[in-house]
């Protein structure tokens, strides 16, 4: 897995020096016993919260809250926790709670107050609130702060919102959608279905114990019709592992699929792998690919060119960066060459979710770099003949403030797919449809 887990036993040594009076509550009404209770129950949400697990996390926090309404600190850190998640709404209310209840509970307060401003669109709030911080930062500790960082994506956002795209982009729905993570379209070539990722209940692994969340399994809908899509259902087969999986990408003929895997007791982190449909119509067990692709550190979302001699996926291989990058590498007979980073795509930040038209010269991935408007952004390269050509932001409203993934393209051209956690969708992360008959540079 990309995210490193720390052991709370380590982190409570991080803590245990911090005095009492950091995770007590300034009611002098409580006794000590009830001090020394909610110092604990801090020291145990804090663990959870740099463990990833921010939903355990917020339970506690709350117990804290509902023991001791006038914890600033524990409102703050709720705040953190929604931010995480991605519940902007719930992370502004809580940040302005803590606030009300002490301006200075936390250095950060004004950071995280701005970051969440712009995630609601707020930008010129945010970009208060993102001075105020940085106003309050050493000049000899800039340039180890991320707050130009965003300072430059509050710009972005608002210049390429001025110039906002005529274009329809609808949710996919809830037969695709649930309240949980849905992302990773993947259309078969004939367009009649759509293959995705899931963390919904209905998982093979269930419920990891890590972060309370359910296992990735990939999905599937069939198009009726009348234009709508069937009840979302597991692919069949053996596809499915107890762990994580992921789809990425699937072949001319519809038969071979790549996807991701990370599997305790079968890979290193995660790796890539290929699955073919039996002639039943089920999908096989998938296999690793063989060296030099997959490595020790993390590997995902491969695609292909369409003679499939040309293979690009994203990894965190490269040493001189913490953070993924787009790589490629090629095949020679059987053989894959060793995969080098690809430099015209990518930039000092992440980049991730790559797919590769079938046409060959359209390369699309996400990213938080180039001179994104928040989080990741949906880019497009074109190949020159040589190499790709640089980057270019699909622009507003394909791209927010908030993460756009996962963009496809439908078989017809008439239609992309592609993921956000953008707000008043259903669950956590969606698929959404974009119309494309209005976007010239695509026809």
């Amino acid at each position: 897995m990309k995210s490193i887990l720390l052991l709370s036993g380590f982190l409570f040594l991080g803590y245990h020096s911090a005095s009492a009076s950091n995770f007590a509550s300034p009611d002098t009404t409580l006794s000590v016993l009830d001090k020394g209770v909610i110092a604990a129950k801090m020291v145990e949400a804090k663990n959870k919260q740099y463990a990833g697990d921010y939903r355990g996390a917020l339970n506690t926090y709350r117990e804290i809250i509902a023991e001791d309404k006038t914890n600033a600190l524990a409102h703050f850190k709720i705040a953190e926790c929604h931010f995480e998640l991605s519940h902007w709404d719930l992370s502004l209310e809580y940040v302005e709670k803590a606030f009300a209840l002490d301006p200075a509970t936390s250095p950060e307060i004004e950071f995280l107050w701005g970051k969440v401003l712009h995630r609601l669109e707020k930008l010129d709030d945010a970009k208060t609130h993102l001075e105020k911080y940085k106003s309050t930062i050493k000049p000899e500790k800039l340039a180890d702060s991320d707050i130009d960082f965003y300072l430059s994506q509050v710009k972005t956002a608002k210049e390429v919102m001025a110039k906002a795209l005529n274009v329809t982009i609808k949710n996919a729905g809830t037969h695709i959608n649930s309240k949980f993570d849905d992302y990773s379209p993947v259309i078969a070539p004939a367009g009649n279905i759509i293959y995705f990722t899931s963390r919904r209940p209905q998982s093979t692994g269930g419920m990891q114990a890590e972060d309370n969340t359910y296992f990735e399994d990939i999905f599937y809908c069939k198009l009726n019709e009348d234009g709508t899509w069937t009840e979302a259902e597991q692919v069949e087969g053996k596809l499915n592992s107890d762990e994580f999986d992921n789809c990425s990408h699937i072949s001319a003929d519809g038969t071979t699929m790549y996807i991701t895997q990370n599997i305790n007791r079968y890979t290193k982190s995660s790796d890539l792998a290929v699955s073919k449909m039996s002639k039943s119509g089920k999908w096989n067990m998938a296999k690793l690919l063989p060296k030099p692709i997959n490595s020790s550190y993390f590997d995902a979302c491969p695609t292909l060119s369409p003679d499939e001699k040309t293979l690009y996926f994203v990894s965190e291989r490269n040493g001189e960066k913490f953070g993924s990058d787009v790589f490629k590498a090629t095949k020679n007979g059987s053989k894959w060459s060793t995969p080098i980073p690809c430099p015209s795509l990518n930039s000092t930040e992440n980049e991730t979710t790559v797919w590769l038209h079938p046409n060959g010269k359209w390369l699309f991935f996400s990213s938080k770099g180039f001179n994104s408007m928040g989080g990741y952004d949906i880019y497009v390269a074109e190949w020159t003949g040589t190499d790709w050509g640089n980057p270019r932001n699909l622009g507003y409203p394909i791209n927010t403030v908030n993460d756009e993934t996962h963009f496809r393209i439908s078989p017809d051209g008439k239609y992309a797919f592609m993921s956000s956690n953008r707000p008043g969708g259903v669950g956590e992360r969606d698929i959404y449809m974009i119309d494309l008959s209005t976007i010239e540079w695509l026809k």
